[in-house]
């Protein structure tokens, strides 16, 4: 091995530096068998064949009055009108963005991707929660916000994790996406 001294062009370490240090584990003992006590072996017996259902004679030509059904409204709900999504009934909370993780606590949380091309929606862009007669809209820290347009014109900034109401027909902008929202 050649020094400093024998050959000028070769650079050397300063004194105490020869090694590296490098912290090395040891390598790993080879482990007995053990009989494993987590597996166990329950025996069962085959199910027994079904019976064969009985027979029975074809129902009679004579015509049955039906009766008169009452027709089943339900409350009257909230739509949210995505671009390139179509309608989203909100029943309980949608969380909205490119790619949305429901947050812990909303065990009924339902979730909708969007596709952006302008790459303007977060991840988890928007909490928009139905709550009896009202619709609400929380800006999750979104990078460019949340902005709530009225059918008059007025825009609403939102503040970062403030639930907002939206009144029907007004346009929720998140990032460059209209998401225009009715009450059905």
């Amino acid at each position: 091995m050649a020094t400093g001294e024998e050959n000028p062009d070769f650079i050397t370490l300063p004194p105490g530096l020869a090694d590296s240090a490098t912290f090395r584990l040891p390598a790993p003992r080879p482990e007995k068998a053990r009989p494993r006590d987590d597996i166990v072996f329950i025996p069962t017996t085959p199910p027994m064949p079904a019976a064969a259902a009985p027979v029975v004679d074809p129902p009679s030509a004579q015509p049955v009055a039906a009766e008169p059904v009452a027709p089943k409204h339900s409350a009257p709900g909230w739509r949210l009108e995505v671009p390139g999504s179509g309608s989203i009934v909100v029943d309980s909370s949608v969380f909205v963005g490119r790619n949305p993780v429901a947050a812990p606590g909303f065990a009924d949380g339902a979730v909708l991707a969007v596709v952006d091309p302008d790459k303007s929606l977060s991840k988890t862009h928007a909490l928009f929660e139905a709550d009896g007669a009202d619709l609400w809209v929380t800006d999750l820290h979104s990078t460019n916000g949340i902005v709530v347009t009225l059918r008059d014109g007025s825009e609403t900034l939102l503040e970062a994790g403030v639930r907002t109401a939206v009144p029907d027909g007004a346009s929720v902008s998140l990032g460059s996406l209209a998401i225009t929202v009715t009450r059905s």
